[in-house]
Formats: C-alpha cells, structure tokens, sequence
C-alpha cells in the first residue's frame, strides 16, 4: 500500500552481511521463550518503550480488512511477471505451470473460485524473486 502511494520501503534487514551474519546465529540466540527477534529487542533496551519491546502481537485490523482487496491489485500488476520468474534459477523449487494454469483459470473465469492463494503466492513470488535479484545482482528481464 505505501508503494501504491509513493513511498519506497527499504529493508536494511535484508542487506547481504545481515543475513550472512545472522545465518551464523544458532538459533537457540534467537529465541527468548515467547519472543522472537531477540537481538532486536536487546539492542532497543533504554531506546524504545517496554511495551514496544516486549510486543508480540501485530495486528493491524484496517490492514487486515483491506489485505484481500490489496492482494488482488497487486496480482494484478504483477501476474504477467511469471514467465521472467520462471527463468530465476533461485526460484526453480516453485512450479510455474501451475501457477500460469491458476493464472488462465482465473483469467477465464475470476469466480470459478476462491483466487486468494493465488493473489498472496503471486506477491510472495514477486517478493522472493526482487530478493534475488538484489540478492545475486541478477540482470533486469521483462516478461516475454
């Protein structure tokens, strides 16, 4: 939604040495009984309230009314992108006949059923494979 209105997220979480480090982490460092994203929530100690720090719960109830709604726009824009992600290497564990099948299915008939699967996957997708990209530097391609 913030890009829809102009706004470029940056995830400095995402950086390259990040996740190499992190990778490192045992995962036993990475959990405090019920709480996730410990080394986060240490380094914001004397930094951000208590009540932030020991959240663990995220529900944004306009977000979530209005995520199916978001999820179709984006399918929208994203679902001829397809084809370049079936050429990502990085991404060969996703069957894309399938998901081009769900695509024409939809296309044909966008009440044959319940699509929303197919909406959220297709962000996933666009997701994992803009990661990749960054990720292993890979060249620009558009959609055949």
């Amino acid at each position: 939604m913030g890009f829809k209105n102009g706004i470029e997220y940056r995830y400095p979480l995402l950086d390259k040495r990040i996740i190499e480090f992190v990778l490192k982490i045992p995962s036993e460092l990475m959990f405090r009984g019920s709480f996730a994203r410990i080394i986060l929530r240490d380094l914001g100690k004397g930094l951000l309230p208590e009540s932030v720090l020991n959240r663990t719960h995220y529900y944004d109830p306009v977000y979530a009314q209005n995520k199916p709604k978001y999820y179709e726009e984006l399918f929208h824009l994203f679902k001829d992108e397809v084809t370049v992600w079936g050429k990502n290497q990085d991404l060969n564990f996703i069957d894309f006949k399938i998901v081009k099948r769900e695509i024409d299915l939809f296309n044909k008939n966008p009440k044959a059923k319940d699509f929303k699967n197919l909406f959220s996957n297709i962000l996933f997708f666009k997701a994992l494979h803009e990661f990749t990209k960054t990720y292993r530097s890979l060249p620009e391609q558009t959609p055949d």
